[in-house]
């Protein structure tokens, strides 16, 4: 600064608020320009970006998740109300149990605000003679023939032992599954892909910005969390965020048809046989720990939907790989023409041996150093 330019308070007011934050934020002159002059009419700069992960940050994204094992979930009460046969979920329902319905045990009507603080118990049927609406979920948000229902929330619900599944919520607007525990939810031996299939712990479908925060998903003999855009039903705009998904016997994550953003966010998934399943959809994977047989297996789907994947800042521990399906990658299956954006980098990979052949690129099977010849994962590291 110059000898007299005390004499000018203006400049020492640029000086200490735009040197300290325009200039930190700007990107070029043009830019600290706008900055300054945005400044100087009163308006607050954009919060800063978050780093990127550093140091062993997965260990402390993992004492998160184990940490949601701990919430307290259920009715509150000493001597909650129990339901032996459907309820129907008419504004706000909280502090109740619902045990061994005979197909759904508590369903969404219109009007229905809020569902918490409660246990559903055994609850659900497979009996395909009846009607859909009538058997399956142990909780359904939202039934296919009742388009009238709004957003719904679901908080400190434990739903466990369910027949078929856990939670559904078709055509759903705005449906949210916070701090909910899923676990044991197909106990007739249903999986995904034998009859009667749709088989996991929840499932939304046809359903936009609906999704999962902070999830406890475990010891399910079928599939975790799926998401079913539906291209061709307007569905869209899902996530699942920092949830602890452990012990499936399929995948931990599963998005299907949708044309995004689906988001899957600071989420522990490990010991499943797929951590994530993507199929059709337009994907995002960030701040994930991943520690299953298989990573992020995707592929094109039957309706020839795009797919796109972007996966960034992972932990991804394949070293139980078994040599079976995909580890990393994605495969077209006979739709080649159907257009695929594999993005992916700035992972930390732990890996059998460098000889493995984990990833794929349209089906082909690759090392690891063939994987980053095709340009994917450029800055991602590998521990052995």
């Amino acid at each position: 600064m110059t000898d007299g330019a005390h004499d000018h308070p203006s400049i020492d007011r640029r000086v200490t608020d735009l040197e300290v934050v325009a200039v930190t934020q700007a990107e070029s002159i043009t830019d600290l320009r706008r900055r300054v002059a945005e400044l100087e009419n009163g308006e607050p700069p954009p919060p800063p970006p978050p780093p990127p992960p550093s140091g062993d940050w997965w260990n402390v994204r993992v004492a998160e998740a184990e940490k949601l094992r701990g919430l307290p979930r259920g009715p509150r009460v000493a001597d909650p109300v129990a339901h032996t046969q459907r309820v129907d979920l008419d504004g706000v329902l909280e502090d109740v149990i619902v045990r061994d319905v005979d197909g759904i045990g508590v369903r969404a009507v219109p009007g229905a605000q809020r569902f918490a603080w409660s246990i559903v118990d055994g609850c659900g049927s497979v009996d395909l003679a009846r009607p859909k609406e009538t058997r399956r979920t142990a909780v359904n948000l939202g039934p296919s023939d009742n388009p009238d229902i709004g957003a719904v929330e679901v908080e400190r619900v434990i739903i466990r032992n369910s027949v078929w599944s856990g939670l559904a919520g078709p055509r759903g607007h705005g449906h949210t599954m916070i701090d909910c525990e899923l676990t044991n939810n197909t106990t007739s031996g249903a999986s995904f892909t034998t009859k009667p299939g749709e088989a996991c712990a929840s499932k939304l479908w046809s359903s936009r910005n609906s999704g999962w925060d902070r999830p406890w998903v475990h010891d399910e003999t079928a599939g975790g969390l799926w998401f079913d855009g539906q291209h061709h039903d307007g569905g869209r705009d899902g996530w699942v965020h920092g949830g602890l998904i452990e012990r499936c016997a399929d995948w931990g994550i599963f998005c299907e048809q949708s044309p995004g953003p689906f988001d899957i966010i600071d989420t522990v998934i490990r010991d499943c046989e797929k951590a994530i399943r993507v199929v059709g959809s337009d994907a995002t994977i960030t701040g994930c720990v991943l520690q299953c047989g298989q990573g992020v297996w995707a592929g094109v789907d039957q309706r020839n939907n795009p797919l796109r994947v972007n996966a960034q800042h992972n932990y991804v521990d394949l070293s139980t790989w078994d040599g079976g399906g995909h580890a990393w990658g994605w495969f077209h299956a006979g739709h080649e023409s159907v257009p695929v954006t594999w993005q992916s980098n700035h992972n930390i990979f732990v890996l059998p041996s460098l000889d493995a052949e984990l990833f794929r690129a349209a089906g082909q099977a690759l090392t690891w150093d063939q994987w980053r010849s095709r340009g994917f994962d450029a800055d991602s590291e590998v521990l052995i």
